[in-house]
């Protein structure tokens, strides 16, 4: 390769050249899953592996009705496929826009370039703030320091001599040089590895960082009481980030340059301006590619929603599932035959559980969130669901000493108590009660109602109601565990705080 070496870099002939014979940078891209990757995750799981092999089972061994419960696959490989295509979209164009564009010398003349059209013997140029894109040996170094904390796990930087060799992931902190591309694509160090004023309070009275002192726990106390520091060193802003984290703080970290690399990395979030060094982008979990702060609600407000909703959909999900457990638990001890057909529970779960939770999973909710998830959850959930499946055996069994009872209606009124008081719990999960959210409680009502007024939807769901007596006391008793779960509601709310 002597006549990649001239300080001219390559000519556009070899250029074209290397291109061709796939000695390029170019790596598939990793923002994302593949579409293929997309589909086998949200299609080749075990929850689907179980419910389509009882799907199968009850599509030869009973009636198509009580096999309904099926078309969840669909549904929740569907949507799931939809949003995380939605995602890749997304991180693929902002992989574009936020990459950083070495600088190369070609036929004498500097230009940037993507990444990936770096070919192999590129003569590449290096400063302050970069990152280096490839491996290969530095061709000329004026005080070049190298950080290789990714690659390595050591945080001091490296000086870098001429024939030294430089890996890609590694960025310069200081000085500036050029290096030879030696190795690029999935042949370089970092494939391998898939490393991957303004009126602020305590202005008034602003720290020097040449006074704070050397002891953690000194250093968190001081940061702690003040908010404005000055000629601080990068491994002072590291043990900043580091002393608050150990005072039981979440810490965010913004910055720009080399000298944040080390806080951004160590911060619980890093955020990164756009413009700043690829140094800074590549470790910061969030790029501000419009240089705006005001983008930071944003993100925090969609965190808080994602967090908040999995919270509410999980109290639906983690009810059902206690009150089917008591019910097979009690309805076992007393030995009776279990009062739902596969069709009953596909209908109840599908109004109060499957299609309000796609609504409330995607609804606006601003609640900050908080430590002890499964605490909070568990508490409300698992006496709510005992009071569910507890009012829905008492249902069972009062129909049953009915005279003239029949398995139908005794079903029946096991179910409309069931449907009634999971409705209840719908409404306490969906609070503070908006108008949408009304609707949508009332528009789960109303297709229970059409399923059990209808001929059709007795017939396809079984459903044989008793007299008026018996639905008044199916509801009546529904009725006590709403009183129940509201009075656990107000206890169980403020003890989660």
């Amino acid at each position: 390769m002597a006549q990649d070496l001239g300080p001219d870099g390559l000519t556009a002939g070899q250029v074209a050249e290397r291109r061709a014979a796939g000695q390029s940078n170019e790596l598939p891209a990793r923002s994302s899953r593949s579409l293929s990757a997309i589909v086998r995750a949200n299609v080749l799981t075990w929850f689907n592996g179980l419910i389509g092999t009882l799907f199968a089972i009850m599509l030869v061994a009973g009636p198509i009705q009580d096999a309904l419960f099926g078309f969840v696959i669909v549904a929740n490989a569907l949507i799931g496929i939809v949003q995380e295509l939605r995602a890749k979209r997304t991180l693929d164009s902002l992989a574009i826009v936020g990459e950083a564009r070495p600088t190369v010398r070609r036929d004498g003349a500097d230009q940037q370039v993507a990444a990936a059209e770096i070919v192999l013997g590129d003569l590449v140029l290096l400063a302050a703030g970069d990152k280096i894109p490839v491996d290969g040996p530095a061709v000329s170094a004026e005080a070049l320091e190298v950080d290789e904390s990714l690659l390595t796990g050591e945080a001091d930087p490296v000086v870098k001599r001429p024939g030294e060799e430089l890996l890609s992931g590694s960025f310069v902190v200081a000085g500036h040089g050029t290096m030879r591309a030696a190795r690029v694509g999935a042949a370089a160090h970092a494939a391998e590895l898939v490393a991957e004023s303004l009126g602020l309070p305590g202005a008034e009275h602003p720290v020097d960082a040449r006074t704070l002192p050397a002891e953690p726990h000194e250093l968190g106390g001081v940061v702690g009481e003040n908010s404005v520091f000055g000629r601080v060193t990068p491994r002072q802003k590291q043990q900043m980030v580091a002393s608050l984290q150990a005072g039981g703080h979440t810490v965010a970290m913004t910055g720009d340059g080399v000298n944040d690399v080390l806080a951004l990395k160590t911060a619980d979030i890093g955020v990164a301006m756009g413009a700043g060094s690829g140094a800074a982008r590549a470790v910061a979990q969030i790029v501000l590619l419009d240089e705006s702060f005001a983008t930071l609600p944003e993100v925090v407000a969609e965190g808080r929603r994602v967090v908040g909703n999995i919270e509410r959909v999980s109290n639906l999900f983690l009810v059902k599932s206690f009150e089917s457990f008591l019910m097979v638990v009690l309805t076992g001890i007393a030995r009776l035959p279990y009062p739902f057909l596969p069709r009953h529970t596909t209908l109840v779960g599908a109004l109060t559980i499957g299609t309000p939770a796609f609504f409330l999973a995607l609804a606006p909710n601003t609640a900050r969130a908080r430590p002890g998830f499964v605490r909070r959850v568990l508490r409300f959930t698992v006496p709510a669901g005992l009071i569910s499946g507890t009012a829905s055996f008492v249902s069972y069994t009062l129909a049953r000493v009915e005279p003239g009872a029949q398995l139908q209606t005794e079903q029946t009124a096991a179910m409309v108590t069931l449907f009634t008081v999971s409705l209840w719990v719908l409404t306490l999960v969906a609070r503070p009660l908006l108008w949408w959210k009304c609707l949508l409680v009332a528009a789960m009502a109303a297709g229970f109602l059409l399923v059990a007024l209808l001929p059709l939807g007795r017939r396809i769901f079984d459903l044989q109601f008793g007299g008026w007596d018996q639905v008044g006391t199916s509801l009546a008793v529904a009725g006590c565990a709403g009183a129940a779960l509201e009075l656990l509601w107000r206890w169980a709310a403020p003890r989660a705080e």
